[in-house]
Parts: C-alpha cells; structure tokens; sequence
C-alpha cells in the first residue's frame, strides 16, 4: 500500500468520523427512539473493463472473476430515522489469476530446439466504500425521490509476477498496480410503489474529486415483507481517472440479487 493510499483512507476516515458526529447531533436533537436499521447482503455478478491510459483495454467477465476469486464480501449497513437515512455500502474483492505455458524456438539454423516455460501470476484485490446521506425530497401518488450526499472511496491493488524458465537462465519480472481515489457525489434515489410488496427502485449519482469523475447507476425490482426484501436489480459503478493515474477509466456492471432484513 502506497503513500497516496494511506493518504487518502486517512482522510477517508476522518471524513466518517465527522460525518458520523453530524449525524449523532442530528439525533440527539430528536427523540432518540423509532430508529430503524437495515443490513444487506448481495450477490453481484459483475464484470470489470476498462482503459488504461496508454490506450489498452481489458474486459473481464463475471465468470472470470468467479473462476479465480479467493475472497469477496458485498453489503451495507443503514441507520433511518424519520425522512433521513445513513448508509455505509462495502465492496471488496480478492483475485488470484494464474497461468503458465511453454513454447519451443528452433536455434542455429533450426539445429536444437530452445524450450522457454513462463508462469504468469496476477494478484488483484479491490475495495469501494460508499458512504452517504439520503433525505426525503418529496412523495407524490406512487413516487418516493430522495436526495443523496456523500462520499466514494476506491482503492485498487494488482501485483504481476513472471518468471521465464530455460536451459540458458531464469528471469524473474515483477510489476505492480496501485490506484486510490476519494470522491464527493450526489444523487437521486427512491421508488415506484406498486403496492406494499411489490416496487421499482432506482438510484444515480454523480462525482468528482481525486478522480475526474464517478458515476453510479442502481435500478430493478423490489418483493417486500415485513421483516425482509428481496432485490434483483442491475448496478454500475464508474470511474474516469486523472492522467497522473496508470487507469483511464474503469467500470463494474452486472445483475444483483440482494437480501436485506429489517430491524428496530
């Protein structure tokens, strides 16, 4: 982990710890009982593309990253009150892609034959934290619309390693991979409702910061019970890097099916 990464979770942290304060006084000026909490657990079937900026694009696919995963959590935590909500949403993965092969190259005019064997090991592990207000901003017949405030935090790690093998020597490549940045976004969300269990939710932001820009784009459907939900909903969330960055732009898309209890 890099000085910039360290930097910008430090700042990361002190932001939550205000953020957690202006929430606290928030709620010690109102009557303390009637909060709500959620928890959620999601599967989601993203793929990854993306550019880096020498102009080189690269498109994992979901079954890729479910091939050579080695560990991955998804899921959030709210606090609601009344027509305000705190939601804390964390993602983060570990991937562990290997592979090795062997080629053989005719020398002295085709007279021996040269065998090379490489094994190719590619070590990537990724965190996205959302960290956001929601506010009611109206509710009209069957619409719900909240705004959203808060913060995004990305930080990506992928670690290469080659090693060549032949009868002439053994050769030894190592490169690595470091991307963090910190933004503040706003959005819109909230719901069709069709009637108590059945809804349409939806959810879109916009930000800018340590990044060019992040956007995250969240809709589907919505079954609702008394204690629990169920999602199956469709997300994106992008990135447009800085030229500074090894990254151009990235993206994680793909259906999501979540489980979310409710509780007081």
């Amino acid at each position: 982990m890099g000085f910039k990464t360290k930097k910008t979770i430090f700042i990361f942290i002190w932001i939550s710890i205000i953020y957690f304060q202006k929430i606290n006084i928030l709620a010690n000026n109102t009557v303390l009982n009637n909060l709500d909490y959620r928890f959620s657990i999601y599967a989601w079937g993203a793929g990854i593309s993306g550019k880096t900026q020498s102009g080189k694009s690269f498109d994992v696919s979901f079954k890729e990253v479910l091939d050579n995963i080695r560990f991955t959590y998804m899921g959030s935590f709210a606090v609601m009150k009344d027509d305000w909500s705190l939601i804390a949403d964390l993602i983060y993965l570990n991937m562990d892609q290997k592979s090795s092969s062997t080629i053989y190259l005719p020398v002295e005019n085709n007279q021996r034959i040269l065998k090379i064997s490489d094994k190719i090991k590619l070590d990537t592990s990724g965190t996205v934290i959302n960290l956001l207000f929601d506010k009611n901003l109206l509710i009209y017949r069957i619409i719900k619309l909240n705004y959203i405030l808060g913060t995004r935090f990305l930080d990506l790690d992928s670690k290469l390693q080659i090693k060549l093998n032949s009868i002439i020597g053994n050769y030894k490549i190592k490169d690595k991979l470091s991307t963090s940045v910190l933004d503040a976004v706003v959005g819109i969300q909230g719901k069709v409702i069709f009637n108590e269990q059945w809804s349409l939710p939806y959810y879109f932001d916009l930000g800018t910061g340590q990044s060019k820009n992040t956007s995250q784009f969240v809709a589907g459907i919505t079954s609702s019970y008394e204690k629990f939900s169920i999602d199956l909903l469709y997300r994106s969330i992008k990135w447009k890097f800085k030229s500074k960055e090894l990254l151009k732009n990235i993206e994680f898309k793909g259906p999501m099916l979540g489980f979310i209890y409710k509780f007081d």
